[in-house]
């Protein structure tokens, strides 16, 4: 029941992500539930930890716009992420 609760506010926070479960897959490890109820990874709140997440590997999220204002796929970003071009 604590590992769905800790899934369910996980995928709900990763809403903007390309692949909800992926993120969830990524966090749900490092999640908990305090004396007050509220989950949270690495003592952050849920939607803190997915948009921390999203900045450290911008290729999760649905967009990313670069300096000149294109937007790169997905794949794109995938693409330069490995390639460790910022």
């Amino acid at each position: 029941m604590t590992q769905e609760l800790i899934n369910t506010a996980i995928m709900e926070a990763s809403t903007d992500t390309i692949d909800p479960s992926t993120v969830t897959t990524l966090l749900s490890s490092k999640a908990s539930i305090d004396d007050n109820g509220n989950i949270l990874i690495n003592g952050k709140d849920v939607k803190t930890a997915v948009a921390e997440l999203v900045k450290e590997k911008p290729f999760l999220g649905k967009s990313a716009p670069v300096n000149n204002g294109v937007t790169l796929s997905a794949v794109e970003r995938l693409t330069i992420a490995r390639q460790g071009v910022k």
